[in-house]
């Protein structure tokens, strides 16, 4: 099966676009397009105020990032610093709360950024608002005062701009990933689980069928593909011999391999419920693989770093993966960490993030989702004191279906239908609207949660040639 049976309408008009695409691909055309997280600017803001209280949203730009600078002369207050709101909440009514923030705004392109502030309680509320684009000098910008519930304040654009704005930079060549599980044997396929099938019925143990699989993930437009681990002595590690043949076919394809950390099951029990994740475990596990893995030809690295990709970061607290990092480099080690997560407060430790279950969103949610994810990432580094650019690899899925393990195991189902390859180019245009530096593909193979693209029974080459095309395309853009 070559293609998605559907009407002849909408099979011609998906054939001309995916040949439009193609010439770009070829070199015929060039794609350009804004950076969205352009005209980045640094600033303070304080706010002053007995509210129990105050969050301040923006207008004319955009809040990509916000740490607490300081907050206190309350009692039970707490910060907000995340989803384009800074401010603080909890305070008891009378007593002065003074919080301040340093803050990133975006897209500050206009005349004047307008800043709102809502409050709860009784008190009137100040906000101070600084330009700090210059770390040493920073600059006073305004000072509003209101006793309104709901206040509105424009600053001028220029006065923000002052001294920047701040450049976000490139992190190097666009990457084009997809998540491979090494879990499939012969006798997998006729598991009455399974939904749909590969064309091709294959081993990931056994070397030349493995060798196939990434040829055509290469042929696919692949730059790499991100192997699943869960250590090296697991159930008599096959985990670590199939990632040796991962390694072996993948050098003959002429493609990469990352290593994509099970943290779920990183744990002296290596249970997957019950049981949280162990730092000592991830510690050794992230040293494992590169010790294990890293300098294979074959091994995906950023310069002279090898890169693993970190399922389900906050299975984990911040401070414990501050200390697993802290030992991992302590050991003399450098691996490029990039943290399955949606929230900067997991960023001091890591190189970048992804989110791998992005088909858990509706169709309408896509674009608006990869935006703000792409914006805060890469902005982080501009707060100050926060280390190197990160990188964010936004993640495309053509769906998702597990409606076969939910009668098994449980859990209430979920489906993302594929909506005949519109789901995935969804997410494809979503990534390359919010200008990710990688594109990572969930998944080359998940065949339980139907998440796959690689050929198969239902799908065809479907899948692979949309692939072939949009990472083509995405190596393409060229970002002004």
């Amino acid at each position: 099966m070559g293609a998605v049976p559907q009407r002849p309408a909408r099979r011609w008009l998906q054939t001309l676009v995916l040949l439009l695409l193609a010439a770009g691909t070829a070199g015929a055309i060039r794609f350009i397009q804004r950076d969205p997280a352009a005209d980045v600017v640094r600033v303070r803001l304080a706010i002053t105020s007995r509210a129990s209280s105050v969050i301040v949203t923006t207008q004319g730009a955009v809040i990509t990032n916000a740490s607490v600078e300081d907050v206190n002369g309350g009692l039970r207050e707490r910060a907000v610093f995340e989803g384009g709101r800074v401010g603080y909440t909890g305070n008891i009514p009378g007593l002065e709360v003074e919080a301040s923030f340093r803050v990133t705004l975006a897209r500050v392109r206009g005349s004047g950024v307008t800043f709102r502030t809502d409050r709860a309680g009784p008190g009137s509320v100040t906000l101070d608002v600084t330009n700090l684009n210059v770390e040493s000098m920073p600059r006073a910008v305004d000072r509003f005062s209101t006793g309104d519930r709901t206040a509105t304040f424009t600053s001028s654009g220029a006065e923000l701009r002052a001294d920047g704005p701040l450049e976000v930079a490139s992190v190097g060549p666009r990457l084009v990933l997809a998540h491979y599980y090494p879990w499939f044997d012969r006798s997998t396929w006729t598991s009455p689980l399974l939904a749909d099938r590969p064309q091709r019925e294959y081993s990931t143990e056994e070397f030349a069928d493995v060798q196939q699989v990434f040829g055509t993930a290469a042929q696919a437009g692949l730059d790499g593909l991100v192997v699943s681990w869960q250590g090296l002595e697991f159930q008599g590690g096959w985990n670590h011999r199939r990632m040796q043949v991962a390694l072996e076919a993948a050098q003959q394809a002429n493609i990469r391999v990352a290593t994509l950390l099970e943290t779920t099951v990183a744990n002296p029990e290596h249970r997957q419920t019950g049981v949280e994740a162990d730092p000592r475990t991830v510690q050794t596990w992230i040293s494992d693989i590169v010790r294990s893995y890293g300098s294979h030809p074959a091994y995906l690295r950023v310069g002279d770093r090898p890169v693993i990709f970190v399922y389900s970061v906050p299975r984990l607290r911040v401070a414990q993966w501050e200390q697993v990092v802290a030992g991992v480099r302590a050991s003399g080690l450098q691996p490029m960490l990039v943290g399955d997560a949606t929230r900067s407060v997991w960023l001091p430790s890591f190189d970048g993030q992804f989110d791998y279950a992005s088909n858990r969103l509706a169709i309408g949610d896509i674009a608006g989702f990869q935006m703000d994810q792409g914006d805060r990432v890469r902005t982080y580094h501009l707060l100050g004191n926060t280390g190197p650019r990160r990188i964010w690899a936004a993640t495309v899925s053509p769906g998702y279906d597990d409606r076969a393990l939910a009668a098994t195991d449980g859990r209430t189902p979920r489906v993302s239908d594929r909506q005949q390859g519109a789901y995935y180019d969804a997410q494809w245009r979503a990534a390359f609207a919010a200008d990710a530096d990688w594109v990572v593909v969930t998944s080359w193979n998940e065949w339980w949660e139907n998440t796959h693209i690689e050929p198969s029974v239902n799908y065809g080459d479907f899948y692979l040639r949309r692939t072939k095309v949009w990472a083509a395309r995405f190596r393409a853009v060229t970002v002004q």
